[in-house]
């Protein structure tokens, strides 16, 4: 678990302080309610439930602007409506939203074509070089849908790892552009600008330990394409949904963007549906092969509570990936109630302060036995799942 997790913190700590006797399937359920509690706003909502509206007459829509100030929802959830208006080009939108909404739309694809550029001049001169970059994430869905703007604030790129990422380094320096490089990647500036125009990634950061080895299935399963003109693989639909949802977790967790969580369920309904064969035990597979099991259930829990039966029930319902998320949810639980105040308490103990009276000496036996074998029962799942199952 990252540092920067705060909010899977806050809701860890706030649930089990309240309901500490709490099992690991309504942990996931009272977690995925704390999220919707604290991200989704009745206009949020309200949003996502006209636009998966199949039949959504005019009165309905009416109704719904009356309520829906464009003006102070931001711009970013605003241009959503842009998606409902493709759906449904039967109706009429009033003379307050239509013209700004209109005026969106053009600020938008404005801003989509000048990020876009960019992908352009950096993706030709990797290809130059022999780079094959795979465009991820928004500029991917800006591809398959050219018609509908987004909001973007980069284009993500995976190179892969090795000889490619190195190139890939060294081309963008002698672009000139500045570079701010971690572990897993390097973010592109503009010089003297702060605003990001490229990520490029040579693995993903999924907030779990897996094999990067897992980048290379990627690009297996990737088709090769002209995106923009750029010789470019484009994910296959199974893994750009896999991607969505580990990034789901990220904007849930850091509370960073529920703009970029509501884009990703329209990605979602898109990549599902406009594959006739799409195969959601790939994605199952991907979570295995990351170990994103907890974290990703969250996320598609957390997607079908705004957009019911938005993810595959089966996949839900896999009684594998169940036991991966219930045992983690059992670490998280018997660590939170049973080790760690113990753990506090154990970093003030010292055994020869102890000794000066039998109250200090029963006390120091008191908290430091059983923390000592508390702690290592809890570096056995079975160990753990077993106590919780006689004790909790």
């Amino acid at each position: 678990m990252s540092a920067t997790d705060k909010m899977y913190v806050d809701a860890m700590q706030q649930i089990l302080k309240t309901t500490p006797h709490i099992n690991a399937k309504d942990l996931i359920e009272a977690s995925v309610n704390y999220f919707y509690d604290n991200l989704v706003k009745p206009s949020d909502q309200a949003l996502m439930t006209l636009a998966w509206d199949r039949g959504l007459t005019q009165g309905q829509l009416d109704d719904f602007l009356k309520n829906f100030d464009i003006e102070s929802v931001g711009s970013e959830k605003a241009l959503l409506l842009s998606y409902v208006m493709k759906a449904h080009p039967e109706l009429k939108f009033d003379a307050y939203t239509g013209p700004r909404l209109e005026g969106l739309l053009k600020f938008y694809r404005f801003k989509n074509l000048n990020l876009m550029s960019h992908y352009i001049q950096i993706g030709k001169e990797l290809n130059k070089h022999g780079v094959i970059p795979l465009i991820m994430k928004g500029g991917a869905m800006k591809y398959l849908r050219p018609d509908l703007s987004r909001a973007m604030s980069d284009v993500d790129i995976l190179v892969k790892r090795g000889q490619a990422y190195k190139k890939a380094i060294q081309v963008a320096k002698d672009m000139g552009f500045d570079l701010e490089i971690q572990e897993h990647s390097a973010d592109l500036h503009e010089k003297g600008k702060e605003a990001g125009l490229l990520d490029i990634h040579q693995w993903i950061d999924m907030r779990s330990n897996y094999h990067k080895n897992f980048m290379d299935e990627i690009f297996e399963r990737a088709e090769r394409k002209k995106v923009f003109g750029v010789d470019s693989y484009v994910p296959s639909n199974e893994d750009m949904v896999f991607l969505g949802l580990v990034n789901m977790v990220k904007n849930i967790r850091e509370k960073t963007s529920l703009k970029g969580v509501l884009y990703t369920l329209f990605d979602f309904e898109f990549l599902t549906h406009s594959k006739t064969d799409f195969d959601w035990k790939i994605v199952a597979h991907d979570i295995k092969k990351t170990n994103t099991s907890p974290q990703v259930y969250t996320a598609m829990l957390f997607a079908n509570k705004i957009v019911p039966n938005l993810i595959s029930k089966n996949l839900i319902d896999d009684k594998n990936l169940w036991k991966r998320v219930s045992d983690f949810c059992n670490r998280d639980i018997y660590y939170s109630v049973y080790v760690h105040d113990l753990k506090l308490k154990c970093k003030t103990l010292r055994l020869i302060r102890s000794l000066k009276d039998w109250q200090s000496f029963k006390y120091w036996y008191k908290t430091r036995i059983p923390y000592f074998f508390l702690k290592r029962i809890g570096k056995s799942q079975i160990l753990t799942n077993l106590y919780l199952k006689c004790f909790h």
